[in-house]
């Protein structure tokens, strides 16, 4: 029963007004995030809700994380910035809060009188502190030099800025790449001919070193190396090698 507008969302669309506006990983796709959300203020109701959940970026710029580059994704958040971002479009916050599991950012904010708003200070720099890329990149290479054997990189899409940072060639048979995504199983990420394998794949043939290569899911992703192989397995983590 839901009808779908299949374009870019502006006010113009709608000669409505609505309660409640939601989004799921759409907030870091838009050119102008600041302009997207004035569009949603002017189609809400006096007091109407926005919920909103963004990847959250936070450790990543804390370490110096360049894997957080993905594809397609123009803006990058933490909760300081996407509540300065909230509170300067008109909306009161009332919960921003990290995801109890995986890497969201959750934000649910409330339409208030532009007129009442009080808006964050003007000293106030959410890009003061920005990290040194160009140092994690540098030791990544350093953990890649002293890696011995085959190595595997666990969720690989995140190995790739690296990767390409250092101008590793991607036809390098000592390199594996494993995901625990089925559908990706066996095929290629554009621009290598290293195929993606599971878990079943380091069971049938276990590489000398894994790089895991999350923050969010490292713990999870290390247990389950760790309770079938011992200490078989080198594993090297990427928050390891960012806090070396």
């Amino acid at each position: 029963g839901f009808s779908l507008i299949p374009k870019f969302f502006t006010a113009e669309l709608f000669s409505e007004t609505f309660d409640l506006i939601f989004h799921s990983d759409v907030l870091e796709h838009a050119f102008d995030p600041r302009e997207f959300i004035d569009e949603q203020r002017k189609v809400l109701k006096p007091n109407g809700l926005i919920i909103i959940s963004v990847p959250n970026a936070e450790e990543n710029i804390e370490y110096g994380d360049i894997s957080m580059a993905m594809h397609q994704h123009l803006q990058y958040f933490t909760p300081e910035s996407l509540s300065k971002l909230m509170r300067e479009s008109g909306f009161e916050i009332l919960e921003i809060r990290a995801a109890d599991y995986g890497g969201s950012l959750y934000c649910a904010a409330r339409v208030i009188d532009k007129g009442n708003m009080e808006l964050g200070s003007s000293d106030s720099n959410v890009n003061d502190g920005l990290p040194n890329f160009k140092e994690s990149i540098d030791k990544f290479r350093s953990a890649i030099a002293c890696a011995r054997g085959e190595i595997g990189f666990y969720v690989p899409l995140r190995a790739m800025p690296y990767l390409c940072a250092i101008s590793e060639d991607m036809k390098n048979s000592k390199y594996r790449f494993f995901d625990d995504t089925a559908h990706w199983h066996k095929h290629h990420f554009d621009g290598t001919n290293i195929p993606i394998e599971s878990f079943e794949d380091i069971v049938e043939r276990p590489p000398h070193t894994i790089f895991i290569m999350s923050l969010t899911f490292e713990k999870q992703i290390k247990n389950k190396i760790v309770s079938h192989f011992g200490d078989r397995i080198k594993i090297v983590s990427l928050r390891e090698i960012l806090t070396s």
